[in-house]
């Protein structure tokens, strides 16, 4: 069961080891939106996000969800 919290607490990951380069390609397409690291908006703060959640559950790099509702 999902309760509201402030914290993000993902459930469900979607392996992107193989888009990964084209998502920061991408990102960095944004150049008002992308800061310099340690910022969240980081290319490289984001890279790692992926890896880091990719290490949870077996892949190089993964996008995290937080389902709420599955039907």
């Amino acid at each position: 069961m999902a309760c509201h919290t402030d914290r993000f607490i993902p459930n469900a990951f979607l392996d992107i080891s193989n888009w990964l380069d084209r998502k920061l390609n991408a990102l960095s397409v944004y150049k008002d939106e992308i800061r310099e690291y340690p910022h969240p908006r980081s290319i490289k703060a984001v890279r790692d996000r992926a890896r880091v959640f990719g290490s949870e559950v077996g892949y190089e790099a993964a996008e995290a969800f937080g389902v709420i509702y599955w039907r």
